[in-house]
């Protein structure tokens, strides 16, 4: 995403945090669906397309998605 780097610090203490737990960090469908509308309409900005960042975050050792899905 872009800017918020105060949001990129508490977004990766929780990620490390539940790394630290039992090693996974799942993501919700909700939050991905989330994530992909606010992109389409224009109220979030990403680095790279919708796409791609949902490959990147899948990529990500520990990150799961519960299933494969596509962006709208």
């Amino acid at each position: 995403m872009n800017g918020g780097e105060q949001l990129f610090r508490k977004a990766r203490k929780a990620f490390e945090n539940e790394l630290a737990g039992d090693g996974q960090v799942r993501v919700s469908a909700n939050t991905a669906w989330e994530i992909a509308m606010r992109v389409s309409k224009g109220r979030l900005a990403l680095t790279m397309g919708i796409d791609d960042w949902l490959e990147a975050v899948a990529s990500i050792e520990g990150a799961s998605f519960p299933h494969r899905f596509h962006s709208p």
